[in-house]
């Protein structure tokens, strides 16, 4: 019974070394699927209980039996059981395995909906804030003496923000390459026609994939890049991507941007603009900053990947 599945056991309940009795009760306890029939010549009651309820058996079968029209039909019997009751765990577990996936799936979706609700949180935070910028913009543009043309720019600059961030929502996670994502960055800029020049260096040390959200991580690129640089004409801006593993599963991609900051627009512009993206970045768990160091502007993007 250790090396092949035994349906039906039939048992006499006097035998050499070991009664029937013992016989069923290790056979119950280590193969409790099996089916069990004792032939005996007991036909005393008080033997007869203790053998079905210790034995736990199918039938009791009394010597002498007749062997085709008894003994052949319990045989039959218990084989139909068997197979019943072999089906019925067979379904079962089909049930138990699909209700695993069932819940899988419910878990997946819930994850889904607390990711959109949660994008769709972040992107109502950022119209308000758009509006803020926008009314403090309108408020005080007689004051400080600007023309039309600046203001609409400005409101432009912000429309043109808040759509970028609807078309990756909701976002999805996939594995990725760093240097392909630098490779559509070139042709978008390319595809542009930026007057900004781009120079860029990435770590040949780096991991060769990442999984994360690619589309969420290249719009901020694309935004920082359009946003804060498109001033810059016939300047240099350079990109180093670098990379440092945090744990077994995660690294954290740092994009550092470094130009010559007389350049740029002005730097309230670029910390409001900076403000706004980085309720974007809180979405990839990573951090967006702005340093003045000497002449040059550096901007540092860093993003969280699971390896």
């Amino acid at each position: 019974m250790e090396r092949e599945n035994i349906s039906v056991l039939v048992t006499d309940m006097k035998m050499p070394g070991m009664n029937g009795l013992e016989l069923l009760k290790i056979v119950r306890q280590k193969y409790p699927d099996t089916i069990r029939i004792v032939l005996s010549g007991y036909t005393q009651l008080p033997q007869v209980l203790v053998t079905v309820n210790q034995g736990d058996i199918f039938k009791f079968v009394t010597k002498p039996w007749d062997l085709e029209n008894e003994f052949k039909f319990v045989l039959r019997e218990a084989v139909d059981y068997y197979n019943f009751k072999d089906e019925q765990r067979k379904v079962k577990e089909a049930l138990e395995k699909k209700n695993v996936t069932f819940q899988n799936m419910l878990r997946k979706y819930d994850d889904i909906i607390k990711e959109v609700k949660g994008e769709v949180a972040q992107v109502i935070a950022i119209n308000n804030q758009v509006f803020d910028e926008i009314n403090h913009r309108v408020l005080n543009w007689d004051r400080k003496k600007q023309a039309p043309e600046a203001l609409i720019d400005t409101l432009r600059t912000y429309e043109d923000f808040v759509t970028s961030v609807l078309e990756v929502i909701p976002t999805t996670t996939k594995r990725f390459n760093i240097k392909t994502m630098i490779e559509e960055l070139k042709l978008y800029i390319r595809d542009n026609e930026f007057l900004t020049r781009f120079e860029f260096g990435v770590d040949d040390n780096m991991i060769k994939s990442y999984r994360g959200r690619y589309e969420f991580v290249f719009q901020i690129l694309k935004n920082i890049v359009r946003l804060l640089f498109v001033d810059a004409m016939g300047k240099t801006v350079s990109l180093v991507v670098s990379s440092q593993v945090i744990d077994d599963d995660q690294a954290r991609i740092s994009f550092i941007f470094e130009v010559e900051f007389d350049v740029l627009k002005p730097m309230e512009d670029i910390e409001n603009l900076i403000g706004l993206m980085k309720l974007l970045v809180s979405n990839v768990h990573g951090d967006l900053t702005a340093r003045q160091m000497n002449d040059h502007m550096v901007i540092i993007f860093n993003a969280m990947f699971n390896i």
